[in-house]
């Protein structure tokens, strides 16, 4: 694409605009809001904002899921996942939901690589390999599976599953409204955050059903880690 107006003329990068800027800004201005009052909810409304808060979590993951699910599918890993890293590009009006949903954008590939592979250097950005492919880089505290923390060797069939603990730890970050942690100690939802969560919520079947989708995603061996289909699957 080149601007006529410009002598000679200058190349330009387009990129559409992202309305609600990125998950993190979301999850700070306005992921919560409609959560505030759950202790007040009418009886009759049949979507509690509670509950509307919770599917508009799963519709944010399964997004995200289904791009990374694509992208490993063209042999390309993402390798740094976070609320920063996703773009909310507006709203969509979902049948039978009387309020919108987001639609979601991957961003920021800088340190994903065609070749999957985990690196052992300290650089947080990408590296060549001896084949002349990109390594995966490092990622970021918090998110990044203990195979990019330790700089462990993982076989080729295991090196996109640490895209599915990024997935796991974006989706405690949205339950917790934390976006870093500890990876370590986010290997449950035992420690979801009360103010935010009702008990009935917490302690229901779905808390306890995403509590065993999330330790399928984070497991801490690769080899015993879901990869992304199957956690896409277990997700819908």
């Amino acid at each position: 694409f080149t601007d006529s107006r410009y002598t000679p003329a200058v190349p330009l990068m387009v990129m559409p605009l992202a309305a609600h800027k990125s998950l993190d800004k979301c999850m700070s201005d306005r992921f919560y809001t409609d959560a505030e009052g759950k202790e007040k909810n009418d009886e009759k409304d049949v979507i509690t904002p509670e509950k509307r808060l919770l599917l508009q979590i799963l519709d944010v993951a399964m997004q995200v899921a289904h791009g990374f699910d694509f992208a490993h599918g063209k042999q390309v890993i993402h390798a740094d996942v976070k609320p920063h890293n996703v773009l909310v590009m507006g709203d969509r009006e979902v049948d039978g939901l009387p309020f919108k949903l987001w639609c979601i954008n991957l961003c920021d590939f800088n340190i994903s690589g065609t070749s999957a592979k985990a690196t052992h250097d300290d650089s947080d950005q990408s590296t060549e390999g001896g084949d002349g492919e990109k390594k995966a880089g490092r990622g970021t505290t918090g998110y990044r599976a203990p195979e990019q923390e330790h700089g462990w060797h993982v076989e080729d069939i295991d090196r996109y599953k640490m895209d599915v603990w990024g997935l796991s730890a974006l989706i405690i970050a949205m339950l917790n409204h934390r976006c870093s942690r500890d990876s370590r100690e986010n290997k449950s939802l035992s420690e979801v955050s009360r103010d935010i969560w009702s008990s009935e919520v917490i302690e229901g079947e779905f808390m306890r059903s995403l509590d065993l989708f999330l330790k399928g995603c984070r497991a801490e061996q690769p080899t015993q880690r879901w990869d992304m289909s199957m956690a896409l699957e277990n997700l819908t």
